[in-house]
């Protein structure tokens, strides 16, 4: 038999407007259940803006010992680069962050599922997990699934992540996204003065974007 939980609120999404609302809602003491598909943090935390802007930085502190003669400092041989302990270390930086997303929801003693939901109606879903499904219907249901870009957007979601999950060429940040106003937020952190064909479009309007909803995150 599936597993059954009634909560007063289920939130769908673990990204910052989804847990966010959870959290406050368990330290109120309501009755909070959480759906996310991958790890709490969302897009921002987990493959966004915090894991670009650590590549930036020690890009950034890579580029200031490569050019430290001009100050008269003079480094013994050539500065290197380990990219595998780089990535390391900005994944470490991601893992601490999103553990400690974990640690204030069970603090406020919300519970998480990890899993996919399928809505059977506006209050009730389904939520396929490894240990089988678990049918949930909520008194309130919160929707902070965010979205999936299609379209013209598709291939700066693409580069950014790839930039953020294999780390850029030393000294030099690749542009993800061309600049922010088409590839958002995350794109903006990860870009740099070297723009996509697309950036370079004498328009000035923003190209059309379709999403879908999702609970990927």
């Amino acid at each position: 038999m599936p597993e059954t939980l009634r909560p007063r609120v289920l939130v769908l999404g673990g990204g910052p407007g989804g847990y966010v609302a959870a959290i406050r809602a368990g330290q109120l003491g309501v009755d909070t259940v959480l759906v996310e598909a991958g790890r709490v943090g969302g897009t921002c935390l987990i493959r966004g803006c915090i894991p670009s802007k650590a590549l930036i930085h020690a890009a950034d502190r890579f580029a200031d010992m490569a050019g430290s003669k001009t100050l008269g400092i003079t480094i013994d041989g050539a500065p290197l680069l380990d990219l595998a302990q780089t990535i390391a270390w900005k994944d470490g930086v991601v893992d601490r962050l999103s553990n400690g997303v974990s640690g204030l929801l069970a603090h406020a003693k919300v519970r998480v599922v990890q899993g996919w939901a399928t809505f059977s109606d506006a209050k009730s879903c389904t939520v396929e997990t490894e240990a089988g499904p678990v049918q949930i219907t909520a008194e309130h249901v919160i929707l902070a699934a965010g979205s999936e870009a299609g379209g013209a957007a598709c291939a700066a979601v693409r580069r950014q992540r790839h930039f953020v999950g294999r780390g850029a060429v030393a000294g030099r940040a690749a542009g993800a996204a061309g600049g922010g106003r088409r590839g958002g937020i995350s794109g903006s952190n990860s870009a740099s003065p070297s723009r996509s064909s697309a950036a370079r479009s004498p328009s000035s309007r923003p190209p059309t974007v379709s999403c879908r909803a999702t609970t990927r995150r």
